[in-house]
């Protein structure tokens, strides 16, 4: 996690401490995660099909 992210996290738990923050905490919670996903979404898709396929498997199944 980069450090905006991290800041971005740390702020989203003090708000979610306090019944008076809540609401906005979710929200931005909820921002966040769209926002991580959308990250997400632009690894995966700019990567080619292939290059997933060569990835090493560990053989672990948890």
């Amino acid at each position: 996690m980069d450090k905006v992210w991290s800041e971005k996290n740390k702020e989203i738990q003090k708000l979610l401490t306090k019944e008076a923050t809540f609401e906005e905490a979710i929200g931005k919670l909820a921002s966040f995660r769209t926002e991580m996903f959308e990250q997400i979404t632009q690894i995966v898709n700019g990567y080619p099909e292939k290059a997933f396929a060569e990835m090493p498997y560990n053989g672990l199944i948890n």
